[in-house]
């Protein structure tokens, strides 16, 4: 199988992992709710397990990548701050999937931004 990308979605509402193969066609995915008073740790540990599940049966993925429902910092590449959750910006958030998921790149940018380069491309 052609290498896959695992991505993820962290909207207001709900959590989206989705697996990709090398052609940016969906081969899986998974959608998750938020659930009321998560902090940013509990998503991270939400998009592991859904990506584990996802990566269990399409193999493991090549790389990463978020769109994120707020503020990045691009120089480290870590979510920073979102509305609907606390905690984000107090721990590194792209090393924790590096741990899950082995050294893989993990990119993340503001999910507006990355809907905005999605239709460019497409």
């Amino acid at each position: 199988m052609d290498k896959t990308i695992l991505c993820f979605e962290t909207g207001g509402t709900k959590l989206v992992a989705a697996m990709f193969d090398g052609e940016a066609r969906v081969l899986d995915r998974r959608v998750l709710r938020r659930p009321p008073g998560n902090t940013g740790a509990d998503t991270v540990e939400l998009l592991c397990r859904a990506g584990k599940e996802l990566s269990g049966r399409l193999g493991a993925p090549a790389a990463i990548g978020w769109g994120f429902g707020g503020t990045v910092d691009r120089a480290g590449g870590n979510p920073l701050y979102c509305y609907h959750e606390a905690g984000w910006g107090s721990f590194n958030a792209p090393a924790r999937l590096q741990r899950e998921f082995g050294d893989i790149p993990v990119f993340v940018e503001n999910d507006c931004n990355l809907a905005a380069l999605a239709e460019a491309w497409v």
